[in-house]
């Protein structure tokens, strides 16, 4: 496994690697706690860079991923995923690797501690017309309604897409654009969640509506009801009848997944 920051520029051997960049490059994000840092831990827990076990068993809950043979690692690294100026999502960290399966799987991971996915839909689709009047140049109006047509077959003003979370669409988006660019016939979507030992009711409440917010979304693309036990226990695969039109005559499957795991860092 070889780890780089954004494409190939830069390789990352160790914690010390990746703190020396992120200070460069993105200081404001390199703080104790926060889901760079955090990450940052969690791939360097045995000394060089591997897989978190987390994710690892997530991965492993499903026979498509099961045993990922990781070949490389992208932290920050920026996938276009539409023809409009702008059009990239910012992976907190990207990775393709072949299953036992002998599929090549392309895997896209959202770090988070408390943070939000970004903007509702809603919030986004206003912010987009705004951008349009000042600006009628602006494609952000077009991406968002490309993004839900793409994903859910629905525009973005439709009752139930307009409270989903923006951030969700784009790193799903990515996701599949990764794994057309490396020649991947799966896209995997993980919300890697680092959370406190202790947490206040207020930390809490901030975990409880990302779980929620999660959920929300994947059993929108999903076209089905799915408990929050159901993600507990691993990988959810869209089933082939359901998936997005984005993802029609790909050939490329589709799964999405959560896992918590205790921050590094004492809060």
């Amino acid at each position: 496994m070889r780890m780089f920051w954004k494409q190939a520029d830069l390789e990352i051997s160790s914690f010390e690697d990746w703190e020396k960049i992120a200070r460069e490059k993105k200081a404001k994000d390199w703080v104790d706690g926060r889901s760079m840092k955090e990450c940052a831990h969690s791939w360097f827990r045995g000394g060089g860079p591997d897989l978190p076990a987390e994710i690892r068993n997530l991965l492993n809950s499903n026979s498509l991923t099961d045993g990922l043979d990781v070949e490389t690692v992208w932290i920050e690294r920026e996938i276009r995923f539409d023809e409009y100026r702008g059009g990239k999502c910012n992976a907190d960290a990207a990775l393709v690797g072949t299953g036992s399966s002998g599929r090549r799987i392309a895997v896209l991971i959202e770090a988070k501690t408390d943070e939000p996915y970004g903007a509702t839909i809603e919030q986004s689709l206003d912010s987009a017309e705004k951008k349009k009047e000042e600006n009628p140049a602006s494609r952000k109006l077009e991406r968002v309604n490309e993004l839900c047509e793409g994903l859910c077959g629905k525009p973005p003003t439709y009752s139930e897409i307009s409270p989903l979370r923006y951030q969700l669409f784009t790193a799903t988006a990515g996701a599949i654009a990764l794994a057309e660019t490396e020649n991947g016939t799966a896209a995997v979507v993980i919300s890697h969640t680092f959370v406190p030992k202790s947490p206040t009711p207020k930390t809490e409440g901030k975990n409880e509506r990302n779980r929620r917010d999660f959920c929300d979304f994947v059993c929108r693309i999903a076209q089905r009801n799915v408990e929050k036990e159901e993600l507990d226990d691993g990988l959810i695969k869209i089933a082939p009848s359901v998936l997005p039109p984005k993802l029609e005559k790909t050939g490329i499957d589709l799964l999405l997944g959560k896992t918590e795991v205790e921050k590094h860092a004492a809060d």
